[in-house]
């Protein structure tokens, strides 16, 4: 039967700490997640981490995303035959609180 409460994880590890606008996507179970936005000064990221669930709840750092030093949020992410698939997103903070065009056209997948 499906469960029929939420419950919070705890992980034994730090993992990519308060995000927003993050992509993320579920591999063999496992949640990932790259990029967003953190922090009270609106740092966008680049990094991609991923969460075990269960008894061993924990985080994973994985290589960052390479777009070029800035950091992307709002992207979209697929799993696509096991491998994470990440394209566009915004990367200019300015542009996200105006509402505009997305300046990230990458396509990127990491396996």
């Amino acid at each position: 039967a499906a469960s029929t409460k939420w419950v919070r994880e705890t992980p034994g590890a730090a993992g990519p700490g308060t995000r927003a606008g993050a992509a993320g996507v579920i591999v063999n179970g496992n949640l990932f997640v790259v990029g967003g936005e953190s922090g009270a000064g609106r740092l966008l990221q680049n990094d991609a981490w991923s969460f075990t669930p269960g008894a061993s709840a924990r985080w994973l750092r994985h290589a960052d995303l390479p777009a070029s030093g800035t950091g992307r949020a709002y992207a979209a992410a697929a799993a696509v035959s096991q491998r994470v698939v990440v394209y566009g997103g915004q990367c200019d903070v300015s542009v996200i609180e105006a509402r505009g065009t997305p300046c990230a056209d990458h396509l990127w997948q990491f396996d």
